[in-house]
């Protein structure tokens, strides 16, 4: 008692808080993963209102568009498949006449697609139409001999709905 410190002072839990600093690898993964992000937004923006979602087979024909709604001129690749069971739902290839086929799109340009069936389907068949749309790079890039460049192309493969009907 004679010699005895002072009692200390209460603490309150706001003094007892430290910062923690994150492991740079921690870091470096949590920065990644926000490029990725950000790329895959950008990527993702460029398909709306590109296509129809569902599209109908009458008699055997169809009629649909799609339009390029992005600052870069792409080309388009269109496929009839079989619906499947598999995870992305694309089967094998439906004989059939697609045209056109393939084809570029401008910025903001549309384009009409026509599809014919060659063989009779029963009403109420699903199948699928396979978009493939691949941006067109806007011209070489100028680098020096020394410097390494890297380019990236997101290619958007769409598989619409297709309903049979009579």
């Amino acid at each position: 008692m004679f010699w005895a410190d002072p009692p200390a002072a209460a603490r309150t839990r706001a003094e007892d808080w430290e910062p923690v600093r994150m492991p740079w690898p921690l870091r470096l993964v949590l920065a990644v993963g926000l490029v990725v992000w950000v790329l895959a937004i950008i990527g993702a923006r460029s398909l709306f209102a590109q296509v129809a979602p569902v599209v109908t087979i009458s008699g055997g024909n169809a009629v649909t568009q799609v339009q390029n709604t992005a600052r870069t001129a792409v080309t388009v690749t269109v496929e009839l498949r079989h619906d499947s069971t598999s995870a992305d739902r694309i089967g094998g290839p439906v004989l059939a006449l697609v045209s056109p086929q393939t084809f570029t799109l401008g910025p903001q340009a549309s384009q009409t697609v026509r599809i014919r069936l060659r063989a009779p389907w029963p009403a109420g068949t699903v199948l699928r139409l396979l978009w493939t749309l691949t941006p067109q790079a806007d011209g070489p890039a100028i680098a020096p001999a020394s410097l390494a460049v890297a380019h990236v192309t997101m290619v958007s493969r769409i598989a619409a709905k297709v309903l049979v009907t009579p």
